[in-house]
């Protein structure tokens, strides 16, 4: 079947604007379209105009004022006159944001005209997500009417929910009271948004894809698939979207692109569509192929009527959504083909010809030539020709058929995609060079017809089985690399892709060294470090634009390429052979400038005039920092180096360069980008805001004999009122002086500061430099999990799934043996052997008091804590320590209440989490329990008058401060581990006294055996216990206060404690029901052996007055403590309070005397 006759040439494409031409958003209220306006003008450099403000702009009055005045007819007719005229006067180099005025027909036929000349996007989301915005009995009509904008309109976006905008707090607000939330970067708000819109507008301009390939030809987004060394095309099919088993994050780089195929119809079937879109975009970032199929398997018949209008309005929404390939099919009669190729615009055609059935024409028939010349003539971009094989075809007669259309086609002419397949799928695969067609290996679908068994990784490893490609050596080369995490992450990658390539890191510390290594045949290519990131520079004759400007490399391929074609090159990667050039690209810039993308918040947006940079460092790691800044806009850099003279040499390269560029700022008659900063003693120069971007480009560990860094801000150039980021770039370690600085300045001064360690960035530039040296997609999800799962094995504090150095990086992770013995600096009274650290009786709480010889302190001092590079220097860490302070609140790390992947029971006295780490690593688990028990309980006093039903008054009062001395040397907690001949549970289902480890055993023996236990349900359990306090000296102090205001109703005092316990538990193995059901039938093994003590005093009040010693307390006696409170405690009850007593009314007491004239109260009638 041939289309010949039909079509002789390709008809105008209608749809390719000028790209100066305006962008115009559309959409009903709640869509974010005034978000996308925002984000679309800053990132093309654009006005954004609104139609509310135009309108006030013209008219003088808001829209809301002129209707009140003038009426609503009146309204209606000079609303249409300024909508005309907004579109009418802003034609070019605008974003135009539509407000409500788009529903009315008038306007929507004024857009109609306008996109003629330029872009109108139709932007919607989620009709629950519109409906919860809107807040209106009205929004479902509203949605209705919503849709009529496809027809005013020639582009729609589909502006998927973005999560990151959802945790992003308010601006000015205090921390969250989650303390992981409020300690790890969080990404800006709106992050995904406007990745998902900058890509869209940056396609539908056409400014994206050529830019990149000039920029850098060996990243692989620079090179379309169907111009590849190989490419695969994963196939998607609507069916299985609506009801898919699989996240969209598995799919991540099964192909170079997704074939999406539309094979269903169900409800809402545009919007569906559009969303799917959507999803693919930003969950996979790959090119989209969108077909519409004719007759697809498994559903309904359709008349040629509606198969004709459905279709050909499918295929035109794929148009609308600016897909990168539209794949048509040039043998339907009932769609109108010149039309369709009339609104292509920026979308590339696939000319489809699918010959199936019994004898088909074969390949050697002039009839399929005479179809890729019909293609060729439609100017389709790519031919795919498709033939049903029942066995009458040979892998030679498509051979034979690919050249002759190479030899008598004349150039240029489109890609060819040919393929045999059978009931089976292929015939077999990698017939066709580009967009094979793969499917993912875990999913299911009978509609498939075609990539029934093909993945892209076995079709990979078939090319290397075959010596189509060869296994090569990678490297990581420096003079100190030994800490290297590449290595793992390429390697996992490698086997994710199917392959055999190898990936080590190599001692290198002189050119000659590197060219020795780099002139072996199986060379593939290499990360480089100091020192040659700089030096090599002056050695290649090839490099991208990037590490041309920035003056340093970091990556270097081999070029094995037949011809000087840079193309021929970058697809001769994989491939083994003696190089004689290389080629040396810049990934540390790109990663640098994804993570200040991501973590920069709305506040500090980057201002070309206005927002200001620090970097620190002169190296080849700085270069691409000022790199990154300059490509997001920041035009105020200032340097700060140790060696001035290195940091004026960095600084005149990129001012001379940014000055051809015309770049430049000309701020004060002065045409510089980059400005250098000579001491840390000088105060922030004069006319400059200061900085909100703070990167540090140091090495934390000793380079070439000197001493390392140990940057530390000056407080003078802190001072931001809004914050900013810090990105430290240096990993060994990964908590840097800088880090623990910034962390503790945002905690204690300035919450709006993110601060970002090395582990963000170098999986990006992880990420980005497999991609360089193999030309394949990379795994990204898989290659962080495995960072995050080595630097876990490696620190034990680290979470596998979040980092919890943010949680424990004040802990030393190399954990010194638990000490045999503690001071706590204050005489203390003999152990009572009675006690029982299974037991939870008061007596024997009470009797808690000295540490017994094998247990360890918690903190004689939160400096013993610290990290390692702060242990350093002593003096500095304490001062780190004293900084970590809340006015009015004890000297403590609150986050450790909400430590990340931990669950706080509903009465507050129980945190518990089932993280893998933490029950398989014995240094993961010791970590953690010496962490939290840095931190005390929260006891309290509840005192709750009732007469009958009626509750008079239920006060609550806070004792925490009097466990935590305002010295944090003065602190007497301690853990305490369970000792021979205590009942306690040691693993089993009930207090016992076997296993028994001895008394020496410690903290870290106890880990070990809850790690090593089999058990299928097992937890360990921390508990935190107050000791040494009078309890029943402050009740009856309390009743005595209560009966002197003639109360007669029944009293309750209690002396509750919360926050008092910390459960660790193994994973669900099934699920939680049968983690639940296991326990209740087999029970759990237990480890409830060490306690956190918190001592009240140095002993009880009875001890104390038995032995005639003294008695010293952590804080204040509760005599000196009741004199304090008896007055706000009155207060609070005359006055019939339900709630909490505090500092406010401790104050109120001192300074207006509230409390002092109350004696009875007239407490009314009684509720019997």
């Amino acid at each position: 079947m041939t289309i010949e006759g039909t079509l002789k040439t390709a008809p105008p494409n209608e749809r390719l604007f000028h790209p100066d031409a305006s962008i115009v958003l559309v959409g009903c209220r709640g869509a974010g379209k005034r978000s996308l306006g925002f984000i679309g003008a800053l990132h093309l450099r654009r006005r954004l105009i609104t139609e509310e403000f135009y309108f006030q702009q013209v008219i003088g009055l808001s829209r809301m004022q002129f209707l009140e005045k003038h009426g609503k007819e009146e309204f209606n007719r000079r609303n249409d006159e300024v909508f005309k005229r907004m579109l009418d006067e802003n034609r070019n180099r605008c974003i135009i944001e539509c407000g409500m005025s788009s529903f009315s027909e008038e306007a929507q036929g004024c857009l109609r005209l306008f996109s003629k000349t330029n872009p109108v996007i139709y932007v919607h989301r989620e009709e629950e997500e519109v409906l919860r915005i809107l807040g209106s009995p009205d929004g479902e009509r509203i949605l209705r009417a919503d849709e009529r904008h496809r027809a005013c309109s020639n582009l729609e976006f589909y502006n998927l929910f973005d999560p990151s905008n959802s945790k992003s707090a308010p601006t000015g607000s205090a921390p969250s009271s989650n303390g992981w939330e409020s300690y790890k970067a969080t990404p800006s708000s709106l992050l995904h948004a406007k990745q998902d819109f900058t890509r869209f507008i940056d396609f539908i301009t056409g400014q994206w894809l050529t830019k990149l390939f000039l920029e850098s030809p060996f990243t692989v987004r620079a090179v379309p698939p169907e111009f590849r060394q190989y490419s695969f095309a994963l196939r998607l099919r609507l069916s299985y979207i609506v009801k898919m088993d699989l996240k969209w994050e598995d799919f991540e780089a099964r192909g170079d692109c997704v074939e999406l195929i539309i094979d269903h119809w169900p409800d809402n079937i545009m919007n569906k569509i559009a969303k799917a879109v959507a999803q693919i975009r930003r969950k996979l970032a790959v090119p989209i192929i969108y077909h519409v199929e004719e007759n697809p398997r498994g559903e309904r018949r359709r008349t040629a009527e509606e198969k004709a209008k459905v279709d050909t309005e499918l295929i035109e929404l794929g148009l609308h959504l600016a897909v990168n390939y539209l794949s048509l099919d040039l043998q339907r009669k009932d769609i109108p083909i010149r039309e369709i190729l009339s609104h292509r615009g920026r979308s590339k055609i696939i000319g489809n010809y699918w010959n199936v059935g019994l004898m088909c024409t074969p390949w050697s028939s002039e009839c399929q030539v005479r179809d890729y010349q019909q293609a060729k003539a439609l100017d389709c971009d790519l031919v795919r020709m498709v033939r049903f094989c029942s066995g009458d075809s040979t892998s030679e007669a498509l051979q034979e058929f690919r050249e002759k259309i190479a030899t008598t086609i004349p150039d240029p002419k489109p890609p060819l995609v040919a393929y045999d397949f059978s009931v089976l799928g292929l015939s077999t695969p990698l017939q066709s060079r580009i967009l094979n067609p793969v499917k993912h290996p875990d999913m299911e679908n009978d509609r498939e017809h075609l990539a029934t068994v093909c993945t892209a990784t076995n079709v990979f490893e078939s090319l290397f089985s075959q010596s189509q490609m060869d296994p090569l050596q990678f490297y990581t080369l420096g003079a100190d690399v030994s800490y290297s995490l590449s290595p793992c992450m390429h390697d996992i990658a490698y086997k994710f892709t199917g392959m055999p390539h190898i990936y080590s890191a190599k001692q290198c510390s002189t050119l000659e060294d590197l060219n020795r290594i780099c002139s072996d045949a199986s060379f593939g290519g290499a990360s480089l470090t100091a020192p040659f990131k700089v030096t090599i520079v002056p050695h290649l004759n090839l490099k991208s634009h990037h590490a041309t400007v920035i003056g340093a490399i970091n990556v270097l391929l081999p070029l094995r390429g037949r011809t000087n074609y840079i193309l021929d090159h970058v697809n001769s990667r994989n491939k083994s052979g003696i190089a004689n050039e290389f080629y040396g690209d810049n990934t540390d810039w790109s990663s640098i400038f994804t993570c200040l993308q991501r973590n920069i918040s709305p506040r500090n947006y980057v201002r070309a005039s206005k927002t200001t940079a620090l970097v620190v460092g002169a190296g080849g790691q700085a270069r691409a920092a000022i790199y990154a800044l300059i490509q997001l806009g920041c035009r105020n850099i200032f340097i700060f180096n140790r060696t001035v003279q290195n940091a004026q040499l960095v600084a005149s390269h990129f001012n001379d360069w940014a000055e051809k560029q015309g770049i430049a700022p000309h701020k004060g008659g002065i045409a510089q980008v980059c400005h250098v900063l000579p001491s840390i003693s000088d105060a922030w120069p004069d006319g400059y805001e200061q900085p909100t971007m703070v990167l540090s480009c140091v090495p934390a560990t000793s380079v070439d004999g000197n001493p390392p860094a140990d940057f530390e801000m000056p407080a003078q150039w802190l001072r931001s009122p809004t914050g900013g980021v810090v990105l430290e770039l240096a990993y060994k370690p990964v908590v840097t002086p800088l880090v623990a600085q910034l962390q503790v300045h945002r905690d204690r001064v300035q919450p709006s500061w993110v601060v970002v360690d090395s582990l963000e960035n170098l999986c990006e530039m992880a990420v980005e430099t497999f991609e360089l040296m193999t030309g394949r997609l990379a795994p990204r999800r898989l290659m962080k999990e495995v960072h995050g799962i080595v630097m876990e094995e490696e620190n034990p504090w680290v979470s596998e799934k979040d980092g919890l150095h943010a949680h424990l990086n004040h802990l030393d992770h190399d954990l010194p043996p638990t000490p045999t013995s503690v001071t706590l600096g204050s005489p203390v009274s003999p152990i009572d052997t009675r006690d029982h650290a299974g037991s939870s009786s008061q007596q024997d709480n009470d009797h808690l008091l000295k540490p017994p010889p094998y247990s360890g302190p918690s903190s004689n001092s939160q400096l013993d804590l610290l990290t390692p590079a702060l242990q350093g220097n002593r003096q500095q860490a304490q001062q780190a320590a004293q900084q970590q302070k809340y006015p009015g609140l004890p000297h403590l790390n609150y986050r450790l209440y909400s430590p990340p992947l931990f669950e706080l029971s509903s009465d507050c006295t129980t945190i518990k989490s089932a993280a893998p780490h933490l029950s398989s690593t014995v240094r993961a688990l010791v970590s953690l329990i010496r962490a939290q028990s840095t931190v005390p309980p929260k006891p309290q006093i509840h005192i709750t008058g009732k007469r009958g039903h009626k509750v008079d008054f239920a006060i609550k009062l806070n004792l925490m401060s009097l466990l935590v001395p305002e010295d944090p040397r003065q602190r007497m907690d301690y853990i305490r581990c369970a000792k021979s001949g205590e009942a306690a549970y040691r693993g089993g289902t009930r207090p016992a006294l076997e296993p028994d480890p001895g008394d020496d055993a410690g903290l870290e023996e106890w880990a070990r055996r809850f790690v090593c236990d089999k058990s299928t349900v097992k937890e360990f359990v921390l508990e935190r216990t107050v000791v040494n306090l009078d309890k029943d000296w402050l009740e009856g102090q309390v009743r005595g206060l209560v009966a002197s205001m003639a109360y007669g109703g029944a009293v309750t005092v209690t002396f509750p404690v919360t926050h008092a316990r910390v459960v660790v538990q193994n994973p669900d193995r099934v699920s939680n029901f049968f983690t639940g059901l296991t326990a209740l039938f087999v029970g759990k093994s237990t480890y409830e052996v060490v306690k956190a003590v918190w001592p009240f005093a140095t002993c009880s009040r009875g001890e104390a007055v038995e032995s005639g010693g003294s008695r010293e307390c952590a804080v204040q006696s509760e005599e000196q403590w009741w004199k304090e409170w008896s007055q706000p405690i009155k207060f609070a009850l005359a006055s019939r309070r339900r709630g909490w007593v505090t500092n406010e009314d401790k104050l109120e007491a001192i300074m207006e005397g509230k409390g002092k004239g109350v004696s009875t109260v007239n407490w009314g009638p009684s509720d019997q």
